[in-house]
């Protein structure tokens, strides 16, 4: 299963660049010559007004996984907790209860780098309309760093990986 869903998301990833690549080409062709006849109207086009709806569907699609995300992991996490408390009810202190804690904790820590990488993906969208090169670099660096710091969490808590 898993290849499949490699090459599904190669394929997807590939049709969604395309897109964007025929998107952005198109936009920046269109208004490249202001000279020519009938064109000196629209010498005052600003790009955010170009790119405002595909701005709100990677918004959309943004809020739509982040909620997923969430939601799961707050159930997954509620679930947990529930069994931890059952389990200590029951006065069982095993191995099995230190790995619920333990992924509870780091299920906690994926929580929190996901809402951070949220986030910078919102003032990412928001920033780029404004045109401001240092926030976006900034916001850049953290949402591109997210899935260094998520695979470091995976190998640190996990012994055999370390």
């Amino acid at each position: 299963m898993v290849p499949w869903l490699l090459l599904g998301s190669v394929l997807f990833s590939l049709i969604i660049g395309t897109i964007a690549y025929n998107v952005m080409d198109k936009a920046l062709s269109n208004n490249l010559n202001f000279t020519c006849q009938g064109r000196i109207s629209k010498a005052s086009f600003r790009i955010d007004q170009q790119f405002l709806p595909y701005y709100f569907i990677i918004g959309f699609g943004n809020a739509v996984s982040f909620t997923a995300v969430i939601f799961s992991a707050l159930l997954l996490l509620f679930s947990l907790w529930r069994h931890k408390r059952n389990m200590q009810t029951n006065s069982m202190r095993d191995l099995s209860m230190d790995a619920h804690i333990k992924a509870m904790k780091s299920i906690l820590s994926f929580f929190i780098m996901y809402s951070i990488n949220f986030i910078c993906s919102i003032l990412t969208l928001i920033y780029a309309m404004k045109n401001d090169t240092d926030v976006i670099f900034l916001t850049y660096l953290i949402r591109y760093t997210f899935p260094g710091f998520h695979s470091l969490v995976l190998i640190f808590s996990n012994p055999n990986l370390e």
